[in-house]
Parts: C-alpha cells; structure tokens; sequence
C-alpha cells in the first residue's frame, strides 16, 4: 500500500473512532479522560484505551471490524496482545473473548522504551 493511502486510511480510522465513542456508552480509561485519548497510532501499530469495561470493549471492536469492511485492512490477532489493569477477572475473560487477543504482560519494551501500568 501507498505510503499516502495508508496515512489517509488511518485518518479515516482515527475518526470513525472518535465519532464512534463520543456518542455511546465508551468509558474513557481514567488517565486519558480529561484528554479524550482512546487510541494512538505510529507507523502501523495501534494502542487502543478504554476503562476495560464490556461495552467500551464492543464499542472499539465494532470499529475495528466496520474499518476492516471499509479498508480491507485487518488486526493481525495473533501479533496483538491486550493489557489490562485493576479488572476483576470475570470481566478480564470476557474481554479476552471478545477480542481474540492474548493477554500481554507489563513491562514490555515499545520501540526501546519500557511501558509500565
């Protein structure tokens, strides 16, 4: 794909997302409330954020799935790993089965840099 086609693909999913969670039931995760952050992107990686409840969960793989049937660009599930912090573990595995990612472990190194929770 063309360096520019995809900037403007991302662009595009940047802004499903946030029309998506600005009028619904999308919990903001509490660090990224005040800022409304729900998602970064660098180069092709992705980081999503939410509170980790069930409905915000639906709400950013609905747009996930609604960008793919646009876009013909999937999530690799098996290069995509969900890190979670302070859920009870019933919710825990509801999110693991709604999203068919694995479960990540902090700390993780991104691009050199340690991440932490």
């Amino acid at each position: 794909m063309l360096p520019a086609l995809f900037l403007l693909s991302m662009e595009y999913f940047s802004r499903l997302i946030k029309r998506k969670t600005y009028v619904s039931d999308f919990n903001f995760h509490p660090k990224c409330e005040k800022l409304k952050i729900t998602h970064l992107l660098f180069a092709d990686d992705l980081m999503l954020f939410s509170r980790g409840d069930l409905p915000s969960i639906h709400i950013l793989m609905e747009c996930l799935q609604d960008f793919t049937d646009v876009s013909g660009l999937a999530i690799n599930t098996s290069k995509s790993s969900i890190f979670t912090a302070r859920i009870e573990n019933n919710q825990h595995h509801g999110i693991l089965a709604r999203t068919d990612f694995a479960r990540g472990e902090m700390p993780i190194l991104y691009l050199g840099i340690p991440l932490t929770a």
